[in-house]
């Protein structure tokens, strides 16, 4: 009998201490602002320029997001090259003036090509973009965040080659939790 009492004394002592995803309930909030983006594909450099935001939701440890993004940006060979989708997202112990975010974005792309003053060519398709940040608490309403990622998109009319690779980013989101 006192085994019993002891083990059930512990299971429940053990699980008072556990953290969990939403520990203290969960709260609201949005964020919104500008973003930028630099990739060479292939020797090419391309900076794209736009914003994100989005609904925050989660608890003291946990934030996750739901919102969206879009970029577009040109390179030196008269690409215009544009992108928008589905962002979510995942910031761990945002409490912290330097914490990590992980996001996903993913949706449709457009590419634009001046062949020559006569002839222009454009292609639809898809991208996903992962990206890893380190992201810093600047204000009680401020964050900013710099990461590196990677971006795959299904077009092949980009000089030749395909607008997929390696980034680095920066961003500046206003809002909050």
């Amino acid at each position: 009998m006192k085994k019993i009492a002891l083990m059930m004394t512990l299971v429940a002592g053990s699980s008072a201490a556990q953290d969990t995803l939403f520990d203290k309930g969960v709260k609201f909030g949005g964020f919104g602002g500008p973003a930028a983006k630099y990739y060479n594909i292939e020797g090419e450099d391309l900076f794209v320029v736009g914003g994100k935001g989005g609904l925050l939701f989660g608890s003291e440890r946990h934030e996750f997001t739901f919102g969206g993004a879009g970029y577009s940006g040109a390179t030196s060979f008269d690409s215009q090259y544009s992108f928008a989708g589905l962002l979510l997202g995942y910031a761990y112990n945002t409490d912290a003036v330097v914490h990590p975010e992980l996001e996903l974005a993913i949706g449709s792309a457009y590419i634009y090509t001046e062949l020559n003053e006569d002839e222009e060519v454009g292609e639809f398709g898809q991208f996903v973009d992962l990206t890893l940040s380190a992201e810093v608490n600047l204000l009680s309403f401020l964050r900013s965040g710099v990461g590196i990622g990677y971006h795959h998109s299904n077009i092949d009319a980009f000089n030749s080659s395909n607008p997929s690779g390696w980034h680095l980013g920066v961003d500046f989101e206003f809002g909050g939790m």
